[in-house]
């Protein structure tokens, strides 16, 4: 949220596991212009039945219970409302939501918030117009203070959008601090163990010190946002302003940011309540044992 809002920021990425709050952030991204920064919004989802069960199921409800929001658009059955499930006007902007395979929701209308919601699941083209990622993007052409933000679920590497937008990025995640010794690192695979045949016994090790991070440890290093670093893998494009040197990277302010949110971390931003270690050892047939 506060990389959707920056200075200098044109594109934000979020490259993420499924089922961690990616929509909600959109929906607050929806919800911030509709109140505070007025502007033309596209909500860009796979296919236009999920635009429009989007707008019943999701903005429909956040609209009708947020007061700072019920009385900017109006109710879409309304008979003097001019707005519609695809379509809903507030003052200063509008929202459109529109499906990628659908060439008229992506027709040449000035735009200047960009949110695509699970881009890997968009087609090659939109019709015969050509890539609808790009066709959105190029709507935000007239405005210095556009917004573009992707998320998704990645799927096959070299044909992933998503993971292609997050390799063109500053590549941010999420560092948590080693209980023992105090290193900031990620959570990976390779630093699960297991006794051989027990899954259940399933553990973390951190990669600094090798001492196991036991399932108890959880909500000291994760359950706590200021625990935790974001911290870049690439440093940022040369001749730019630094504003934050942990979250920006030491050389200067990228114009796209990125995201890596696993679900191993996925509750430290309070999200969703992280599987322990033995319910995913059960889930894998083959990872590196414990060797003391």
């Amino acid at each position: 949220m506060d990389a959707v809002s920056e200075r200098g920021i044109h594109t934000v990425v979020v490259k993420s596991s499924a089922q961690i709050g990616k929509t909600a952030i959109l929906k607050a991204i929806i919800g911030f212009h509709v109140d505070q920064d007025p502007a033309p919004i596209l909500m860009l989802q796979p296919t236009e039945h999920m635009a429009e069960a989007f707008s019943k199921d999701r903005l429909a409800p956040m609209i009708r219970d947020t007061p700072a929001l019920k009385d900017k658009i109006a109710d879409p059955r309304s008979r003097d409302s001019g707005n519609s499930i695809l379509h809903k006007r507030f003052a200063g902007g509008h929202l459109t939501l529109a499906g990628s395979n659908s060439p008229a929701g992506l027709a040449s209308r000035p735009i200047r918030i960009v949110l695509c919601d699970e881009v890997d699941r968009y087609p090659a083209s939109a019709g015969s117009e050509g890539d609808p990622v790009n066709l959105a993007i190029k709507r935000t052409a007239t405005f210095w203070n556009r917004r573009i933000v992707l998320t998704s679920t990645p799927t096959i590497k070299g044909a992933s959008r998503i993971d292609m937008a997050y390799e063109n990025s500053d590549q941010r995640h999420f560092y948590v601090p080693c209980p023992h010794c105090g290193t900031f690192h990620i959570f990976k695979w390779e630093n699960c163990r297991w006794p051989p045949g027990e899954p259940d016994r399933a553990i973390m090790v951190c990669p600094e010190c090798a001492v196991e991070i036991e399932e108890s440890h959880k909500p000291r290093i994760c359950w706590q946002w200021e625990n935790g670093e974001l911290k870049c893998l690439l440093t940022a494009s040369p001749g730019s302003i630094s504003t934050n040197s942990i979250a920006h990277g030491e050389n200067g302010l990228t114009l796209r940011e990125s995201f890596y949110l696993q679900s191993k971390t996925r509750n430290c931003s309070r999200l969703g309540s992280i599987p322990a270690w033995e319910n995913r050892g059960r889930k894998t047939l083959k990872r590196p044992t414990l060797t003391h």
